[in-house]
């Protein structure tokens, strides 16, 4: 069954503003998306919309934390992350209050939006702010659990949602974790050859090019990537340990899941002594701005479309 994110956001706000009589929702940019929404009907009175005001929307939220609340920030990735990052660093990461952003529209989901619209560094971003927890939920249930989760944490969180319709990857039996181990080989005396790291709307693909790669009699391990920040480093580098080779797969520039990897790898000091040569490359969008065309077009155009990533993996191999 295909389901969206956006739906996953409209379930479990419904719950957590039930529960939590304290919670209320900030919105910015692009409501339309969220018309048909139930939160915005049946709790018109603990939504706000400042529109394209994504400095004041932030702010606002933060202040209301004040006053005890639980705010919800709603708006674009690349606006939130982007226009809003000064107010997200003083406001709500310094003083650390507890404010949940949720940004759609994420890596290149936005297609024709253009360059202002495409999000393909709100991960590095927020990621580089003291005391930022970052999801990329996969699927209709994960990001219900992420949802869940987040409302019973405490501190700022940004959530990444993707625009679109996809089918569903978990069930409702799904428990979130950092690292889902979907497929896994080898060990640190007897690696795998090869292991897809990925997160967010590229992870469908991904599990869908693992199926087919594997037809030939390859193994390739698969991991699933919901939480970011902060990285499972534990199970990093148990993997760079497991694989001669490590593909990051992700809708996303520079400061992503590969680059926290990479990160991982280079700092890990005493851990890595004795590690055997490992190679670590990414699939994803190189340091460019990225045209505006249809969604599926501009994944085709970069190889991060099934067809693409497939096409990666077996020239490497």
């Amino acid at each position: 069954m295909k389901n969206n994110l956006y739906k996953a956001f409209d379930d479990a706000i419904i719950r957590i503003l039930k529960k939590h009589g304290n919670s209320m929702i900030f919105m910015g940019a692009f409501p339309k998306v969220f018309e048909p929404a139930n939160f915005a009907r049946f709790f018109h009175d603990r939504v706000f919309n400042f529109g394209l005001a994504e400095a004041n929307l932030v702010t606002a939220a933060a202040g209301s934390t004040v006053r005890g609340k639980l705010p919800f920030v709603l708006g674009g990735a690349s606006f939130l992350t982007g226009k809003a990052w000064g107010q997200i660093k003083d406001m709500i990461c310094y003083p650390n209050l507890n404010v949940k952003i949720i940004g759609f529209g994420s890596g290149l989901s936005a297609g024709q939006g253009g360059v202002g619209m495409h999000s393909t560094s709100d991960i590095s971003l927020m990621r580089s702010i003291p005391n930022m927890k970052v999801f990329c939920p996969a699927d209709f249930y994960q990001a219900v659990k992420v949802f869940d989760f987040i409302a019973e944490d405490f501190g700022p969180c940004y959530v990444r949602l993707f625009d679109g319709e996809f089918e569903n990857i978990f069930d409702e039996k799904y428990e979130l974790k950092m690292v889902d181990r979907i497929r896994e080989y080898g060990d640190v005396s007897n690696r795998a050859d090869v292991a897809v790291l990925s997160h967010g709307r590229l992870f469908s693909q991904c599990l869908s090019v693992v199926k087919e790669f594997e037809k030939d009699g390859k193994s390739c391990g698969l991991y699933n990537f919901p939480m970011i920040n902060p990285l499972d480093k534990k199970t990093v580098l148990e993997i760079l340990r497991k694989y001669k080779k490590v593909f990051v797969v992700e809708d996303h520039g520079i400061g992503g899941l590969y680059s926290a990897v990479c990160e991982v790898l280079a700092e890990s000091g005493n851990e890595a002594i004795g590690m055997p040569h490992v190679i670590v490359k990414k699939i994803g969008i190189d340091e460019k701005f990225v045209e505006s065309a249809r969604e599926e077009e501009l994944y085709k155009k970069y190889g991060l479309d099934s067809e693409g990533i497939l096409k990666n993996l077996n020239n490497e191999i």
